[in-house]
């Protein structure tokens, strides 16, 4: 599995901002999809729908999460849902993307994640970055993962659709080990989107050199 990206804010030209310290966290500082008493299945408002799926029998999830945690220094799945920029953009909780594989395919690629808009928006763009847990994966390895080395990188590609046909992309590096560089995103970048037009969803897409970090072991807790 692939533990992906943090968003913080997402922002529509109808001069509509979603925080997700509108939302209500439970006093474990993180939703996963397990406790469904404010949320089942997704959460977002009148526009945004972030859809999750969560399994009690194998205690996972997938799809998206929101946290509150910041710890930028604790390595492994226990430190899942922290952010390595150390804050939220703004306010205190932030965004949380599972890519999940797809069980499928004998070669188990990561699938495509959407997220959804319950009406048409011009969409204007969003923040994003390494949760620590993959954050630390590349940088020191996290079985079968490696530590990432000279040429590797990872990067998570944004496609823009309206009612199934493909507007725009967009790509951003959250790790880039090329032409030797050794960085590993510690902030929140901003991801301008306003070419992508009037869209319905918005697609997710992981991509790595290494397909080892891909294949890092299931999120559980």
């Amino acid at each position: 599995m692939l533990y992906a990206l943090c968003n913080s804010v997402s922002v529509f030209s109808q001069n509509t901002v979603f925080t997700f310290d509108d939302l209500i966290l439970p006093e474990i500082g993180y939703w996963n999809g397990s406790n469904t008493e404010n949320y089942e299945g997704f959460f977002g408002d009148g526009v945004i729908k972030f859809n999750n799926i969560y399994v009690s029998e194998w205690d996972y999830w997938s799809g998206f999460a929101f946290s509150n945690h910041t710890d930028t220094e604790t390595e492994g799945m226990a430190n899942q849902w922290s952010t390595y920029a150390g804050e939220a953009y703004s306010g205190e909780i932030f965004g949380l993307a599972w890519i999940e594989l797809d069980w499928l395919d004998e070669n188990f690629p990561p699938k495509p994640l959407d997220l959804e808009f319950l009406e048409t928006v011009d969409i204007q763009g969003f923040r994003i970055t390494n949760t620590t847990f993959t954050a630390l994966s590349i940088i020191n390895g996290s079985y079968p993962s490696n530590a990432f080395s000279e040429g590797d990188y990872y990067k998570i590609i944004i496609t823009g659709i309206n009612d199934g046909e493909v507007k725009n992309s967009a790509e951003v590096y959250l790790a880039d080990y090329r032409d030797g560089n050794q960085i590993v995103v510690d902030e929140w970048l901003y991801v301008d989107l306003r070419s992508f037009g009037e869209i319905t969803a918005l697609r997710f897409d992981a991509v790595s050199t290494d397909l080892s970090l891909i294949h890092i072991s299931e999120p559980t807790r």
